[in-house]
């Protein structure tokens, strides 16, 4: 069995050593290069381990949100006018959808964690969408504002 860093997971679920397991089980890594464009299936749960992703609209082209290090996304419908791509080389896992329900079929207290950490990322997403409407500047700074231990890393990289 491959092993997997669950820290993150950890953050939003207490998990046992029996379900670290089963998390085990139903989790994928994937790396993506600079540029990259990542393809899952509708619903599945992303997290960021390293890098950065942006949500681009196909037809405007435009950003219409980021997920960042440490970061959790759901995958986006097939009929979707969006694609996730990696702004650097980023290091991912994922849980497509039926492995989601299976977990929570096994435990069915996972649900309403589940819930709030989808919650959460609605929340995300919603901020996120609002820095995307300022002006270029602004939206700079309040990036390097929100995202101060991220930044921190890649000026000192730079």
């Amino acid at each position: 069995m491959e092993t997997y860093d669950l820290s993150l997971h950890k953050h939003y679920v207490p998990i046992s050593p029996e379900q670290e397991i089963d998390i085990c089980a139903v989790l994928h890594k994937r790396n993506i290069h600079k540029d990259g464009l990542l393809r899952l299936r509708e619903d599945d749960l992303i997290i960021v381990t390293q890098g950065l992703l942006v949500k681009i609209d196909e037809q405007t082209g435009k950003a219409q949100h980021f997920i960042a290090e440490n970061d959790i996304a759901i995958y986006p419908p097939l009929d979707s006018p969006y694609y996730l791509q990696s702004i650097e080389t980023s290091r991912l896992q994922y849980i497509h959808h039926e492995g989601i329900l299976k977990l929570i079929d096994k435990y069915p207290h996972w649900q309403p964690l589940y819930y709030t950490m989808l919650r959460f990322w609605s929340y995300q997403r919603i901020y996120r969408a609002k820095l995307l409407e300022l002006p270029a500047i602004d939206r700079k700074e309040a990036f390097y504002q929100y995202f101060k231990d991220i930044t921190k890393v890649r000026k000192k990289s730079a």
